[in-house]
């Protein structure tokens, strides 16, 4: 069988497959056992394509045979209604709006048929190449279809336009190639292409924001994460399914985020280390829970004149401080980095709110704000000359470590906490994510340390405390 398609239920209990000379079936998606097979098994039944109800009880498809034409389902297999005949000719893909109303089928590679299931009221809308797929948008305003032509047309629902938006980069000339809507506020395009690529617009551009390479052949299907709107996904006629996000995109220039193509943009601190021999780039940058902010770690290029004679002295011993994040050679200034809160609200957006100076970016591996927003959290992946402090005790031995994690008030930048170790070197840590409930991180070597507050203990991070176990025990 060549699969065709595969639709979630939007429950996520349920999927439906369909292919060449295939009924369509219905999976149980944590079983996976067949639940339902519908149509004639005694027949071929070329099901082009199938979708579902929003309310999760009815299913329709369609045939590239028009004897069959389109027929609506209950999920037990009983046929609610259907399109037949010589009217309906043979269907390439179809789709039903988010809130069930509309139904939008392609017809003959050329036609598009919006047929309102309540007043059967129904607009065609013809394009002039053929048309290989279909998808709409998660508000159900617009609809996209790829085109032969190496096209993206973006139609409005209503009707209103007399011209599709066109997007175009991408490559199809042999191969059925899906697009989809992502993004917040369903404001971006994702299509593969036959470049072994993936392409991301804006709607309000018709050249790519962004091409993600990785796949080693045509990238036919793309579906973007319906709860994460910085999550894509792509397959891959490589027989591989790659994930997309934050940590691929980088967050050099902050764009998929909006309406706009580009929102602002910064110096981002990816700084250079070696361990073992091998390169590794750290990085560092978060939201916050609240959505009011974002906090990261940023390159500033500084005079020599202005450079206090304690970084100077660190730039010297650290050779990662020597080159620009674009890995440039500065010769006639010095690069220092700044953990920095920036504003996301509408009044006073991408402007630095508060910033402190960071010695030891270069061992920086992750950053993150408490669950209330107001506090963030550097993890640090490796022992460095900044990070050392000294215990004496008994006014004889003295006990060396270095601090992994270090907690900054957001309101000030004021260090309010840090959780030293002798041995530990973090690769990341987060906070649990119920405020008050403790932290975790994972080390090199392997290791995972829990660590819950003691509430018998103040624990509102009021100043310094580099002794953990006064309201922080290790528990596991």
């Amino acid at each position: 069988m060549v699969m065709r398609e595969m639709v979630r239920l939007p429950d996520d209990t349920k999927l439906l497959t369909c292919g060449n000379a295939e009924v369509l079936k219905l999976w149980d998606v944590e079983t996976g056992v067949l639940r339902h097979t519908f149509g004639n098994n005694d027949s071929v039944f070329t099901v082009s394509s199938c979708a579902w109800f929003p309310d999760s009880t009815r299913l329709v498809c369609g045939s590239s045979d028009p004897e069959r034409g389109i027929v609506m389902w209950d999920t037990d297999g009983n046929e609610i209604k259907a399109w037949r005949g010589t009217r309906i000719p043979k269907v390439v893909d179809l789709a039903v709006t988010p809130d069930g109303e509309s139904m939008i089928t392609v017809f003959s590679d050329k036609e598009i048929r919006i047929l309102n299931l309540e007043s059967l009221v129904e607009r065609v809308v013809t394009e002039e190449q053929a048309i290989t797929s279909l998808s709409v948008s998660g508000d159900g305003k617009f609809f996209i279809v790829n085109l032969s032509s190496q096209e993206i047309h973006l139609w409005d629902l209503a009707g209103e336009w007399k011209q599709p938006l066109k997007f175009t980069g991408h490559r199809q000339s042999k191969y059925v190639i899906r697009s989809c809507f992502g993004g917040l506020d369903s404001s971006f395009i994702a299509s593969g292409s036959e470049d072994s690529q993936v392409y991301i617009w804006n709607v309000k551009n018709k050249k790519p924001l962004e091409v993600l390479s990785g796949h080693s052949m045509t990238v036919n299907c793309v579906s973007w994460n319906p709860r994460n709107p910085l999550m894509l996904a792509s397959a891959s006629d490589d027989q591989t399914i790659r994930i997309w996000g934050p940590v691929t995109f980088c967050f050099v220039s902050l764009f998929a985020l909006q309406k706009h193509s580009l929102l602002f943009e910064f110096w981002y601190a990816v700084v250079r280390s070696f361990s073992g021999g091998n390169e590794r780039r750290e990085m560092g940058v978060h939201f916050s829970p609240c959505g009011r902010y974002l906090a990261a770690c940023v390159a500033c290029v500084v005079p020599h004149a202005e450079i206090d004679p304690g970084l100077q002295t660190l730039a010297q011993q650290d050779s990662g401080l020597a080159t620009s994040p674009t890995q440039h050679p500065l010769t006639a200034h010095q690069v220092i980095y700044e953990l920095r809160v920036y504003s996301l609200q509408k009044e006073s957006f991408g402007s630095v709110l508060v910033s402190r100076e960071i010695r030891a970016a270069n061992c920086l591996t992750s950053i993150q704000f408490s669950p209330t927003s107001e506090h963030i959290m550097l993890a640090y992946g490796r022992h460095h000359a900044y990070l050392s402090n000294s215990i004496v005790t008994d006014g004889e031995a003295t006990s060396h470590f270095f601090r992994v994690l270090e907690i900054y008030r957001v309101s000030d930048m004021e260090l309010v906490r840090v959780l030293p170790s002798s041995e530990d070197e973090v690769n990341v840590a987060c906070f649990h994510p119920s405020p008050g409930c403790g932290l975790v991180y994972g080390t090199k070597e392997g290791s995972l340390r829990i660590f819950q507050y003691n509430t018998a203990a103040t624990s509102n991070f009021t100043g310094p405390n580099t002794y953990p176990d006064e309201n922080l025990s290790e528990v596991a």
